[in-house]
Protein backbone atom coordinates (compact mmCIF):
# COMPACT_ATOMS: atom_id res chain seq x y z
CA UNK A 1 0.00 0.00 0.00
CA UNK A 2 1.16 3.38 -0.31
CA UNK A 3 3.17 4.88 2.30
CA UNK A 4 4.15 8.62 2.84
CA UNK A 5 7.54 9.27 5.28
CA UNK A 6 8.31 12.33 6.99
CA UNK A 7 11.55 13.75 7.85
CA UNK A 8 11.32 15.86 10.29
CA UNK A 9 14.66 17.85 11.51
CA UNK A 10 15.83 19.99 14.76
CA UNK A 11 16.47 22.72 12.30
CA UNK A 12 14.73 25.65 14.16
CA UNK A 13 16.17 25.18 17.52
CA UNK A 14 19.47 25.04 15.53
CA UNK A 15 18.91 28.13 13.86
CA UNK A 16 18.00 29.87 17.08
CA UNK A 17 20.84 28.46 18.64
CA UNK A 18 23.23 30.00 16.05
CA UNK A 19 21.72 32.98 16.03
CA UNK A 20 21.93 33.41 20.17
CA UNK A 21 25.75 32.39 19.85
CA UNK A 22 26.11 35.41 17.17
CA UNK A 23 23.89 38.20 18.44
CA UNK A 24 24.68 37.53 22.38
CA UNK A 25 28.33 38.92 21.95
CA UNK A 26 27.21 41.90 19.94
CA UNK A 27 24.82 42.85 22.31
CA UNK A 28 26.97 42.25 25.00
CA UNK A 29 29.76 44.84 23.05
CA UNK A 30 26.55 47.40 22.56
CA UNK A 31 26.18 47.48 26.17
CA UNK A 32 29.90 48.26 27.18
CA UNK A 33 30.31 51.02 24.60
CA UNK A 34 29.13 53.70 27.23
CA UNK A 35 32.34 52.80 29.32
CA UNK A 36 34.86 53.90 26.64
CA UNK A 37 35.83 57.52 27.01
CA UNK A 38 36.01 59.84 24.19
CA UNK A 39 39.56 60.95 23.09
CA UNK A 40 40.91 64.34 23.87
CA UNK A 41 40.87 66.61 21.16
CA UNK A 42 44.46 67.10 20.95
CA UNK A 43 45.34 63.43 20.76
CA UNK A 44 46.57 62.30 17.61
CA UNK A 45 44.40 61.37 15.07
CA UNK A 46 43.36 57.19 15.08
CA UNK A 47 42.11 56.17 11.63
CA UNK A 48 40.01 53.13 12.34
CA UNK A 49 39.40 51.33 8.77
CA UNK A 50 35.87 49.67 9.18
CA UNK A 51 35.62 45.89 7.60
CA UNK A 52 32.59 43.99 6.89
CA UNK A 53 31.89 40.89 9.47
CA UNK A 54 32.71 37.97 8.14
CA UNK A 55 30.11 35.15 8.23
CA UNK A 56 31.84 33.20 11.37
CA UNK A 57 29.25 31.73 14.05
CA UNK A 58 32.12 31.11 16.72
CA UNK A 59 33.19 34.05 18.92
CA UNK A 60 37.10 33.59 20.26
CA UNK A 61 38.06 36.26 21.86
CA UNK A 62 41.67 36.82 22.12
CA UNK A 63 42.70 39.98 24.01
CA UNK A 64 46.15 40.88 23.00
CA UNK A 65 48.74 43.71 24.94
CA UNK A 66 49.29 46.96 23.73
CA UNK A 67 51.24 46.90 20.55
CA UNK A 68 54.96 48.08 20.81
CA UNK A 69 55.04 49.73 17.49
CA UNK A 70 51.59 51.96 15.94
CA UNK A 71 50.35 49.29 13.90
CA UNK A 72 49.05 45.67 14.78
CA UNK A 73 46.09 43.72 13.72
CA UNK A 74 43.35 42.41 16.68
CA UNK A 75 40.51 39.80 16.56
CA UNK A 76 37.47 41.17 18.16
CA UNK A 77 33.45 39.48 17.68
CA UNK A 78 34.37 38.03 14.19
CA UNK A 79 35.63 41.16 12.83
CA UNK A 80 39.16 41.46 11.86
CA UNK A 81 40.04 45.22 12.62
CA UNK A 82 43.37 47.39 11.18
CA UNK A 83 44.83 50.07 13.35
CA UNK A 84 46.85 52.43 11.61
CA UNK A 85 50.02 54.54 13.34
CA UNK A 86 49.49 56.27 16.78
CA UNK A 87 52.56 58.31 18.99
CA UNK A 88 54.25 56.38 21.19
CA UNK A 89 52.05 57.41 24.18
CA UNK A 90 50.03 54.95 26.38
CA UNK A 91 47.52 53.34 23.88
CA UNK A 92 43.80 55.34 25.36
CA UNK A 93 42.04 53.06 27.19
CA UNK A 94 39.25 52.19 24.29
CA UNK A 95 42.16 50.24 22.51
CA UNK A 96 42.63 47.86 25.33
CA UNK A 97 39.97 44.65 24.97
CA UNK A 98 37.40 45.29 27.07
CA UNK A 99 36.21 42.12 29.52
CA UNK A 100 32.72 42.42 27.80
CA UNK A 101 34.30 40.38 24.58
CA UNK A 102 33.85 37.00 26.77
CA UNK A 103 30.96 35.38 25.33
CA UNK A 104 27.90 35.73 27.62
CA UNK A 105 26.87 33.17 29.55
CA UNK A 106 23.50 32.55 27.30
CA UNK A 107 25.28 32.37 24.34
CA UNK A 108 26.63 28.52 25.62
CA UNK A 109 23.94 25.88 24.51
CA UNK A 110 22.09 24.10 26.72
CA UNK A 111 23.41 20.91 28.32
CA UNK A 112 20.15 19.09 26.26
CA UNK A 113 20.52 20.90 23.32
CA UNK A 114 22.98 19.41 20.65
CA UNK A 115 23.64 22.33 18.50
CA UNK A 116 24.01 21.08 15.05
CA UNK A 117 26.34 22.01 12.08
CA UNK A 118 24.76 24.99 10.13
CA UNK A 119 26.26 23.40 6.92
CA UNK A 120 23.87 20.27 7.48
CA UNK A 121 20.96 21.15 9.27
CA UNK A 122 17.87 21.70 6.65
CA UNK A 123 16.13 25.12 6.36
CA UNK A 124 14.00 25.71 9.26
CA UNK A 125 10.09 24.99 7.90
CA UNK A 126 11.44 21.93 5.30
CA UNK A 127 9.57 18.97 5.53
CA UNK A 128 9.96 16.33 3.15
CA UNK A 129 7.97 13.84 2.38
CA UNK A 130 9.18 10.70 0.36
CA UNK A 131 6.02 9.21 -2.04
CA UNK A 132 5.43 5.75 -1.44
CA UNK A 133 6.54 3.08 -3.77
CA UNK A 134 4.11 1.39 -5.70
CA UNK A 135 2.14 -1.53 -3.83
CA UNK A 136 3.05 -5.14 -4.59
CA UNK A 137 0.18 -7.60 -5.91
CA UNK A 138 -2.21 -8.58 -3.42
CA UNK A 139 -4.55 -11.47 -4.04
CA UNK A 140 -7.29 -12.57 -0.98
CA UNK A 141 -9.86 -14.52 -0.40
CA UNK A 142 -13.15 -14.46 1.68
CA UNK A 143 -11.65 -17.52 3.90
CA UNK A 144 -8.50 -19.43 3.91
CA UNK A 145 -10.49 -22.38 4.09
CA UNK A 146 -12.43 -24.39 1.29
CA UNK A 147 -13.82 -27.67 0.48
CA UNK A 148 -14.10 -30.15 -1.87
CA UNK A 149 -17.53 -28.72 -4.22
CA UNK A 150 -17.12 -24.85 -2.66
CA UNK A 151 -17.35 -22.16 -4.41
CA UNK A 152 -14.30 -19.48 -3.22
CA UNK A 153 -14.56 -15.47 -4.61
CA UNK A 154 -11.13 -14.17 -4.82
CA UNK A 155 -9.84 -10.10 -5.23
CA UNK A 156 -6.88 -9.25 -6.91
CA UNK A 157 -5.42 -5.67 -6.71
CA UNK A 158 -2.10 -3.64 -7.90
CA UNK A 159 -1.58 -5.71 -11.02
CA UNK A 160 -1.02 -3.92 -14.69
CA UNK A 161 -3.97 -2.21 -15.98
CA UNK A 162 -5.11 -3.76 -18.88
CA UNK A 163 -3.33 -7.05 -18.75
CA UNK A 164 -5.12 -10.47 -19.13
CA UNK A 165 -5.85 -12.05 -16.38
CA UNK A 166 -4.20 -15.93 -15.56
CA UNK A 167 -5.14 -17.90 -12.64
CA UNK A 168 -3.29 -21.40 -11.51
CA UNK A 169 -3.42 -23.87 -8.82
CA UNK A 170 -0.86 -26.22 -7.80
CA UNK A 171 -0.21 -28.22 -4.32
CA UNK A 172 0.54 -31.39 -2.86
CA UNK A 173 -3.71 -32.42 -3.44
CA UNK A 174 -3.37 -31.06 -7.10
CA UNK A 175 -2.78 -34.32 -9.82
CA UNK A 176 -2.63 -33.18 -13.99
CA UNK A 177 -5.94 -34.45 -14.02
CA UNK A 178 -7.63 -31.68 -11.49
CA UNK A 179 -9.31 -29.11 -12.70
CA UNK A 180 -10.40 -25.73 -11.42
CA UNK A 181 -13.29 -23.65 -12.78
CA UNK A 182 -12.75 -20.14 -13.09
CA UNK A 183 -15.55 -17.44 -13.13
CA UNK A 184 -14.45 -14.05 -14.34
CA UNK A 185 -16.04 -11.03 -12.34
CA UNK A 186 -16.40 -9.46 -14.99
CA UNK A 187 -16.44 -9.85 -19.15
CA UNK A 188 -13.09 -10.09 -21.28
CA UNK A 189 -11.13 -11.39 -17.83
CA UNK A 190 -8.82 -8.52 -17.79
CA UNK A 191 -7.46 -6.22 -15.13
CA UNK A 192 -9.17 -3.40 -15.08
CA UNK A 193 -7.62 0.53 -14.79
CA UNK A 194 -6.42 0.43 -11.32
CA UNK A 195 -5.42 -3.20 -11.66
CA UNK A 196 -7.96 -4.76 -10.08
CA UNK A 197 -10.15 -8.14 -10.67
CA UNK A 198 -12.55 -10.77 -8.81
CA UNK A 199 -13.51 -13.79 -9.83
CA UNK A 200 -14.83 -17.26 -8.02
CA UNK A 201 -13.76 -20.59 -9.29
CA UNK A 202 -15.43 -23.99 -8.35
CA UNK A 203 -13.44 -26.21 -6.03
CA UNK A 204 -13.80 -29.87 -7.28
CA UNK A 205 -16.12 -32.00 -5.52
CA UNK A 206 -13.40 -35.17 -5.74
CA UNK A 207 -10.39 -32.70 -4.75
CA UNK A 208 -8.92 -34.69 -1.88
CA UNK A 209 -8.23 -32.68 1.45
CA UNK A 210 -5.02 -31.12 2.20
CA UNK A 211 -3.40 -27.67 1.03
CA UNK A 212 -3.73 -25.79 -2.64
CA UNK A 213 -1.97 -22.87 -3.81
CA UNK A 214 -3.64 -20.52 -5.62
CA UNK A 215 -1.44 -17.61 -8.39
CA UNK A 216 -2.93 -15.25 -10.23
CA UNK A 217 -0.78 -13.37 -12.55
CA UNK A 218 -0.72 -10.70 -15.55
CA UNK A 219 1.19 -10.42 -18.70
CA UNK A 220 3.54 -8.07 -17.00
CA UNK A 221 4.91 -10.40 -14.78
CA UNK A 222 3.58 -9.04 -11.41
CA UNK A 223 2.20 -12.39 -9.61
CA UNK A 224 1.23 -13.43 -6.34
CA UNK A 225 0.44 -16.33 -4.56
CA UNK A 226 -1.66 -17.54 -1.20
CA UNK A 227 -2.10 -20.72 0.50
CA UNK A 228 -5.96 -22.50 0.94
CA UNK A 229 -6.42 -25.52 3.12
CA UNK A 230 -9.25 -27.99 1.66
CA UNK A 231 -11.18 -29.60 4.82
CA UNK A 232 -14.80 -31.65 4.63
CA UNK A 233 -17.49 -30.11 3.88
CA UNK A 234 -20.17 -28.87 5.70
CA UNK A 235 -23.59 -30.52 4.95
CA UNK A 236 -25.96 -28.01 3.39
CA UNK A 237 -28.85 -27.42 4.36
CA UNK A 238 -32.67 -28.15 3.49
CA UNK A 239 -34.80 -25.52 2.85
CA UNK A 240 -38.81 -25.63 2.88
CA UNK A 241 -41.27 -24.02 0.42
CA UNK A 242 -44.65 -22.45 1.64
CA UNK A 243 -47.64 -23.51 0.46
CA UNK A 244 -50.72 -21.44 -0.41
CA UNK A 245 -48.41 -18.77 -0.12
CA UNK A 246 -50.38 -15.19 -1.15
CA UNK A 247 -48.60 -12.13 -2.32
CA UNK A 248 -47.15 -10.15 1.49
CA UNK A 249 -45.06 -11.81 3.84
CA UNK A 250 -43.95 -15.34 2.79
CA UNK A 251 -41.92 -17.50 5.29
CA UNK A 252 -39.27 -19.92 4.05
CA UNK A 253 -38.01 -22.30 6.67
CA UNK A 254 -34.71 -24.70 6.82
CA UNK A 255 -33.48 -27.11 8.38
CA UNK A 256 -30.63 -29.35 8.61
CA UNK A 257 -28.54 -26.66 9.59
CA UNK A 258 -25.22 -26.47 11.77
CA UNK A 259 -26.56 -25.03 15.07
CA UNK A 260 -24.80 -21.24 16.00
CA UNK A 261 -24.42 -21.15 12.16
CA UNK A 262 -25.69 -17.92 9.93
CA UNK A 263 -28.18 -19.04 7.00
CA UNK A 264 -28.17 -16.53 4.33
CA UNK A 265 -31.75 -17.66 2.50
CA UNK A 266 -31.94 -16.40 -1.44
CA UNK A 267 -35.41 -15.97 -3.02
CA UNK A 268 -34.55 -15.09 -6.89
CA UNK A 269 -37.31 -14.86 -9.80
CA UNK A 270 -38.77 -18.15 -11.29
CA UNK A 271 -38.07 -17.11 -14.80
CA UNK A 272 -34.70 -16.77 -14.72
CA UNK A 273 -34.45 -20.70 -13.57
CA UNK A 274 -34.14 -22.06 -17.58
CA UNK A 275 -31.78 -24.68 -17.00
CA UNK A 276 -28.20 -25.20 -15.38
CA UNK A 277 -24.79 -24.95 -16.66
CA UNK A 278 -23.78 -28.12 -17.22
CA UNK A 279 -27.46 -29.19 -18.48
CA UNK A 280 -27.79 -31.99 -16.28
CA UNK A 281 -31.54 -30.61 -14.83
CA UNK A 282 -34.38 -28.94 -16.65
CA UNK A 283 -36.87 -27.78 -14.90
CA UNK A 284 -39.43 -26.88 -16.87
CA UNK A 285 -42.21 -26.81 -13.86
CA UNK A 286 -40.66 -30.00 -13.04
CA UNK A 287 -39.43 -30.85 -9.42
CA UNK A 288 -35.61 -29.35 -9.18
CA UNK A 289 -32.91 -32.27 -8.31
CA UNK A 290 -30.30 -31.42 -5.58
CA UNK A 291 -27.38 -28.90 -6.71
CA UNK A 292 -24.66 -31.09 -4.99
CA UNK A 293 -24.07 -34.75 -4.76
CA UNK A 294 -25.48 -36.62 -2.03
CA UNK A 295 -23.27 -38.26 -0.20
CA UNK A 296 -21.12 -35.20 0.96
CA UNK A 297 -19.41 -35.53 4.28
CA UNK A 298 -20.26 -33.13 7.36
CA UNK A 299 -18.95 -31.72 10.46
CA UNK A 300 -20.05 -32.44 13.16
CA UNK A 301 -22.68 -29.99 15.54
CA UNK A 302 -19.92 -30.09 18.28
CA UNK A 303 -17.98 -28.12 15.63
CA UNK A 304 -20.86 -25.10 15.68
CA UNK A 305 -20.28 -22.05 15.95
CA UNK A 306 -20.90 -20.86 19.55
CA UNK A 307 -25.06 -19.07 19.09
CA UNK A 308 -23.99 -16.57 22.02
CA UNK A 309 -20.82 -15.19 20.29
CA UNK A 310 -23.22 -14.34 17.12
CA UNK A 311 -25.30 -12.03 19.30
CA UNK A 312 -24.11 -8.91 17.75
CA UNK A 313 -24.37 -10.45 13.94
CA UNK A 314 -26.67 -7.95 11.75
CA UNK A 315 -29.62 -10.08 11.29
CA UNK A 316 -32.52 -9.69 9.13
CA UNK A 317 -35.29 -9.59 12.18
CA UNK A 318 -37.60 -8.08 10.01
CA UNK A 319 -39.16 -9.20 6.33
CA UNK A 320 -36.79 -8.38 3.50
CA UNK A 321 -38.78 -6.56 0.70
CA UNK A 322 -38.15 -8.50 -2.87
CA UNK A 323 -37.01 -6.12 -5.47
CA UNK A 324 -38.53 -7.13 -8.82
CA UNK A 325 -35.70 -4.77 -11.12
CA UNK A 326 -32.95 -7.18 -9.49
CA UNK A 327 -34.88 -10.32 -9.65
CA UNK A 328 -33.37 -11.48 -6.03
CA UNK A 329 -33.28 -10.79 -2.78
CA UNK A 330 -30.98 -12.50 0.10
CA UNK A 331 -32.00 -12.42 3.93
CA UNK A 332 -29.62 -13.29 6.76
CA UNK A 333 -30.84 -15.10 9.70
CA UNK A 334 -29.41 -17.53 12.78
CA UNK A 335 -29.66 -20.94 12.67
CA UNK A 336 -31.39 -22.17 15.96
CA UNK A 337 -30.14 -25.03 18.53
CA UNK A 338 -32.16 -27.52 16.51
CA UNK A 339 -30.40 -26.72 13.32
CA UNK A 340 -34.11 -24.92 12.01
CA UNK A 341 -34.19 -21.26 10.68
CA UNK A 342 -36.92 -19.43 8.78
CA UNK A 343 -36.42 -16.10 6.65
CA UNK A 344 -39.38 -13.74 5.89
CA UNK A 345 -39.74 -11.76 2.35
CA UNK A 346 -42.47 -9.18 1.15
CA UNK A 347 -43.16 -10.30 -2.23
CA UNK A 348 -46.11 -9.67 -4.88
CA UNK A 349 -47.63 -12.77 -6.96
CA UNK A 350 -45.42 -14.61 -8.97
CA UNK A 351 -42.88 -17.53 -9.44
CA UNK A 352 -40.01 -18.10 -7.51
CA UNK A 353 -37.08 -19.83 -6.05
CA UNK A 354 -35.06 -20.16 -2.99
CA UNK A 355 -32.19 -21.93 -1.78
CA UNK A 356 -30.13 -21.54 1.29
CA UNK A 357 -26.32 -21.82 2.42
CA UNK A 358 -24.63 -21.70 5.89
CA UNK A 359 -21.49 -19.58 7.14
CA UNK A 360 -19.93 -21.57 10.26
CA UNK A 361 -16.99 -19.97 11.93
CA UNK A 362 -13.82 -21.72 12.45
CA UNK A 363 -11.54 -19.94 14.53
CA UNK A 364 -11.22 -16.05 14.84
CA UNK A 365 -9.63 -15.32 11.34
CA UNK A 366 -11.45 -18.29 9.09
CA UNK A 367 -14.75 -18.83 8.35
CA UNK A 368 -16.21 -21.85 6.02
CA UNK A 369 -19.30 -21.68 3.53
CA UNK A 370 -21.76 -25.00 3.27
CA UNK A 371 -22.98 -26.31 0.09
CA UNK A 372 -25.99 -24.41 -1.51
CA UNK A 373 -28.96 -26.18 -0.11
CA UNK A 374 -31.60 -27.69 -3.20
CA UNK A 375 -33.29 -25.46 -5.20
CA UNK A 376 -36.78 -25.31 -4.55
CA UNK A 377 -39.46 -23.45 -6.36
CA UNK A 378 -42.83 -22.36 -5.42
CA UNK A 379 -45.34 -19.98 -6.18
CA UNK A 380 -47.16 -16.87 -4.92
CA UNK A 381 -50.82 -16.20 -5.59
CA UNK A 382 -52.35 -12.49 -5.63
CA UNK A 383 -53.59 -11.54 -2.12
CA UNK A 384 -57.15 -11.51 -1.45
CA UNK A 385 -58.49 -8.61 -0.07
CA UNK A 386 -61.29 -9.83 2.53
CA UNK A 387 -63.58 -6.18 3.52
CA UNK A 388 -64.04 -5.69 7.13
CA UNK A 389 -67.91 -4.57 8.37
CA UNK A 390 -66.83 -1.09 8.98
CA UNK A 391 -63.37 -1.00 8.53
CA UNK A 392 -62.20 1.99 6.82
CA UNK A 393 -58.67 0.64 6.02
CA UNK A 394 -57.95 0.25 2.25
CA UNK A 395 -55.92 -3.84 1.89
CA UNK A 396 -52.43 -3.42 2.20
CA UNK A 397 -51.00 -3.37 -1.45
CA UNK A 398 -47.12 -4.56 -2.00
CA UNK A 399 -45.24 -1.75 -3.82
CA UNK A 400 -42.97 -2.90 -6.48
CA UNK A 401 -40.45 -0.47 -5.43
CA UNK A 402 -37.19 0.06 -7.84
CA UNK A 403 -34.81 -0.66 -5.03
CA UNK A 404 -33.92 -3.17 -2.21
CA UNK A 405 -35.82 -2.30 1.13
CA UNK A 406 -34.64 -3.98 4.38
CA UNK A 407 -37.33 -3.11 6.80
CA UNK A 408 -36.03 -2.28 10.11
CA UNK A 409 -32.28 -1.51 9.10
CA UNK A 410 -29.42 -1.41 11.88
CA UNK A 411 -29.79 2.03 13.41
CA UNK A 412 -33.59 1.16 14.01
CA UNK A 413 -33.13 -1.90 15.63
CA UNK A 414 -30.33 -0.34 17.76
CA UNK A 415 -33.07 2.23 18.95
CA UNK A 416 -35.27 -0.95 19.38
CA UNK A 417 -32.59 -1.98 22.06
CA UNK A 418 -31.76 -5.11 19.98
CA UNK A 419 -28.57 -6.10 18.83
CA UNK A 420 -26.78 -3.45 20.99
CA UNK A 421 -23.31 -3.17 20.39
CA UNK A 422 -21.05 -4.06 23.55
CA UNK A 423 -17.89 -3.03 22.58
CA UNK A 424 -16.67 -6.46 22.61
CA UNK A 425 -13.98 -7.01 20.46
CA UNK A 426 -15.68 -10.68 19.18
CA UNK A 427 -18.55 -7.99 18.07
CA UNK A 428 -16.18 -5.96 15.91
CA UNK A 429 -15.05 -9.23 13.83
CA UNK A 430 -18.47 -10.09 13.76
CA UNK A 431 -19.28 -6.86 12.04
CA UNK A 432 -16.62 -7.61 9.37
CA UNK A 433 -17.85 -11.18 9.16
CA UNK A 434 -20.88 -9.99 8.43
CA UNK A 435 -19.97 -7.07 5.79
CA UNK A 436 -17.93 -10.17 3.92
CA UNK A 437 -21.02 -11.88 3.96
CA UNK A 438 -22.91 -9.24 2.44
CA UNK A 439 -20.40 -8.42 0.21
CA UNK A 440 -20.26 -11.81 -1.32
CA UNK A 441 -23.91 -12.36 -1.42
CA UNK A 442 -23.42 -9.77 -3.62
CA UNK A 443 -20.91 -10.15 -6.01
CA UNK A 444 -21.59 -13.76 -6.26
CA UNK A 445 -25.69 -14.45 -6.23
CA UNK A 446 -26.12 -12.40 -9.27
CA UNK A 447 -23.73 -13.93 -11.78
CA UNK A 448 -23.89 -17.42 -9.99
CA UNK A 449 -27.80 -17.06 -10.54
CA UNK A 450 -27.43 -16.13 -14.79
CA UNK A 451 -25.08 -18.74 -14.89
CA UNK A 452 -26.84 -21.59 -13.88
CA UNK A 453 -29.97 -20.96 -14.32
CA UNK A 454 -29.46 -19.73 -18.40
CA UNK A 455 -29.59 -15.82 -18.03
Amino acid sequence: MPRSHRLRSRAGAAAALVAAMVLAPTAALAAQAPATPAAPAAQAPVDVVEVAPTDTATTTPTPTAPAETGTGTGTGTGTSVVVGDSPAATPAPAVTPAPAVTPAPAATPAPSETPVPASSAPAPSSVVVVPGEPSEPELYAMSSITSPGDNVLFFADYFTPGDAVRVDVDGPVVTDSTEFLVHPGDDGFVFDTEGSTYFDMDIPATLALGTIVVTVSDQSGLSRSIDMTVREPIAAPTITAPTGATAGVVSLTGRDAVPGSIASVVLADGGVVDEFDDGAVTVGGAVVEPLMAENESSITRSAAADSDDWSEFPYDTEPVTYDPDTMFVVATVPVAADGTFTAEFVVPAGEYVTFAQLLVVVNDEDFVFSPESDLIRFAVAEAVATPTPGATTPPVVVPAGNTTVVAGGADERRARGALAYTGADQGVWIAGAAALLALGTALVAAPRLRRRFGR
